[in-house]
């Protein structure tokens, strides 16, 4: 989970669809929280937007994600 964390610049952060966003610092501990109690997850992101303005970038993407629970 710091490994997927540490992909982000130190102040990126991850907006989900609904709403919540998740600063860095969180980044690892999130994701292990809501992907961690799965057996196996599949993601497939297309379709990359990426802006960037002067020293920000931002991006967008489609994602199809496929979580299988651990009790199977």
């Amino acid at each position: 989970w710091a490994g997927y964390a540490d992909l982000y610049a130190d102040d990126g952060m991850l907006v989900l669809p609904w709403g919540t966003t998740v600063p860095k610092a969180e980044l690892a501990d999130d994701t292990e929280h809501n992907l961690g109690r799965f057996a196996r997850t599949h993601h497939m992101s297309t379709n990359h937007q990426v802006h960037v303005t002067d020293d920000t970038a931002t991006s967008r993407s489609y994602l199809r994600a496929v979580h299988v629970p651990a009790d199977g």
